[in-house]
């Protein structure tokens, strides 16, 4: 059996309205082309067009050995 979780990656929707809300959605590894969509953002209470970007994850940034090593960090980014 395949495994479905690597079939498929998160990718993160951006509002072209510019006000930084966002929507996640599940897109296929084969699926080449960005996506688009017209959705709601409740910021501006319009429809807008949200376009795909590159998700970036807590643990590309900060390394777990980092956060096993600062408890003030591990902190902030376990209360966000």
């Amino acid at each position: 059996m395949g495994d479905k979780k690597k079939a498929q990656m998160f990718v993160k929707l951006v509002s072209a309205a510019g006000t930084g809300f966002f929507y996640v959605k599940r897109k296929p590894r084969q699926f080449t082309e960005k996506l688009e969509f017209r959705k709601y953002d409740p910021r501006v209470n319009r429809h807008v067009l949200f376009t795909e970007a590159k998700m970036k994850f807590v643990h590309e940034r900060f390394p777990y050995k980092l956060l096993k090593a600062d408890p003030v960090l591990k902190g902030i980014l376990l209360n966000q």
